[in-house]
């Protein structure tokens, strides 16, 4: 594991800590707890999946950004009418 890997690791920690005090419902709860006899090693897998979800967010979010911002700027040149709709 590289120091980043740990860093985005111990993030998703921090940021599940941070909501260790809400509710839960019991029957998840127990469907979870179930799940994990049944296959022990799946927080590994799940954490690895929400690290991969995230930088795919990420990096999706950078990109519409990036499509809005020129999309303004082209506006802004042509000299076009605001779009009223957004």
């Amino acid at each position: 594991m590289t120091p980043q890997e740990r860093q985005l690791v111990d993030d998703l920690i921090d940021r599940l800590a941070k909501v260790d005090g809400a509710p839960r419902d019991r029957d998840a709860v127990a469907a979870i707890g179930q799940g994990l006899q049944r296959a022990p090693n799946a927080l590994y897998a799940l954490v690895q999946t929400v690290l991969l979800q995230d930088e795919a967010l990420k990096r999706a979010n950078g990109r519409i950004q990036s499509l809005e911002a020129a999309r303004a700027q082209q506006q802004g040149q042509s000299g076009g009418v605001p779009d009223a709709t957004r």
